[in-house]
């Protein structure tokens, strides 16, 4: 018996930059320095042509099938998963970081993901930068998923190249996405 999956696939028309503010950071010591206690925050930005997908999947109960499991890292993995084979469609070499989250294209990131689940239902889920406006990862305002020293890109951005400028629209997408996401869990999305 196959699963039906809820999926919220948005795509914002306003940018969004949001904080999640931590009390403190506690540094430890080194050998020259004692603990220090430093204020920080993380920053998710949400905004137009990111196609924003949260998949609602029950990881305790789900379809009958060997591979799945209540396991947030495989779940993870599943997600990438399908952002790479949806990128794939569109004929851009998407990979995994050894350790960062999220897709990449080269040393940019092309996707983040950021999941969470209460009693295995999963919230939250993945950003595909579609046609973003890029200006809004300027590191002097952001430093996308805290990681220094890599750069943020979008399907358009590479595809600009590779086809002379054909831009699937985030519908388009959307479609691709919601295909791939059933071939990958083996459910049905409604």
């Amino acid at each position: 018996m196959r699963e039906f999956v809820w999926m919220f696939l948005l795509t914002p028309h306003h940018a969004l930059i949001s904080f999640i503010f931590h009390i403190f950071k506690i540094n430890p010591p080194t050998k020259n320095k004692n603990t220090t206690i430093t204020p920080c925050c993380e920053v998710t930005f949400h905004g137009p042509s990111q196609l924003v997908v949260y998949p609602m999947f029950d990881l305790k109960h789900g379809p009958n099938s060997p591979s799945y499991k209540a396991d947030l890292h495989w779940y993870l993995r599943m997600i990438e998963e399908v952002i790479i084979q949806t990128l794939c469609h569109y004929n851009i070499d998407g990979n995994r970081d050894e350790i960062n989250t999220g897709v990449w294209v080269g040393e940019n990131k092309i996707a983040a993901v950021g999941i969470s689940s209460s009693r295995w239902i999963t919230t939250h889920g993945f950003a595909l930068n579609v046609d973003p406006d890029l200006s809004y990862f300027d590191t002097s305002i952001i430093l996308p998923c805290g990681i220094e020293g890599r750069g943020v890109t979008s399907m358009a951005e590479i595809l600009k190249v590779q086809n002379n400028g054909r831009i699937p629209s985030v519908a388009e997408i959307a479609a691709v996405v919601t295909r791939t996401m059933e071939n990958v869990f083996r459910v049905k999305i409604l």
